[in-house]
């Protein structure tokens, strides 16, 4: 059977730097591509989920979300991801798919037919974890993703 490992974005697959607003502030984490190719050559499906309230925030569009968003693909060639999912709300718009809600994990498992057993979630922060532990699912630390 298919895993699925749903990814936060940074942090964990690229450099964290505070409210990326353009494509050239790109930078993966050292590692993650192989690692990544390495699941996909066994046969995992991939996942992005990533909180990106810089939109509300009014840091950058959702056009110059979408570019770097191609960028950070293009950087982690060959991997491909099945789907990315974005919450561009504001923190105190209280919406339903803000991490630590496990909204896209639904998601994932009803679109694509995961079990949670079959799932993991890898993140850099408390958050990334509640929204795993609050679906029933597998976390991993990226520290310890990259260590496997």
């Amino acid at each position: 059977m298919e895993q699925a490992f749903i990814f936060d974005r940074d942090g964990t697959l690229i450099e964290d730097r505070h409210y990326i607003s353009s494509p050239c502030m790109v930078r993966p984490i050292p590692g993650i591509r192989e690692k990544l190719m390495g699941l996909q050559r066994d046969g995992a499906k991939l996942f992005i989920v990533s909180n990106q309230s810089g939109i509300r925030r009014g840091y950058f569009s959702r056009e110059r979300l979408m570019e770097i968003d191609r960028q950070m693909k293009r950087l982690l060639y060959p991997v491909r991801f099945e789907a990315t999912f974005y919450c561009t709300h504001h923190p105190s718009e209280h919406c339903p798919c803000r991490k630590p809600s496990p909204y896209f994990l639904w998601r994932i498992r009803n679109m694509y037919g995961f079990s949670p057993d079959r799932m993991t979630m890898v993140g850099d922060s408390e958050r990334d974890r509640l929204t795993a532990e609050a679906f029933g699912i597998r976390f991993l630390f990226v520290d310890e993703f990259l260590s496997l």
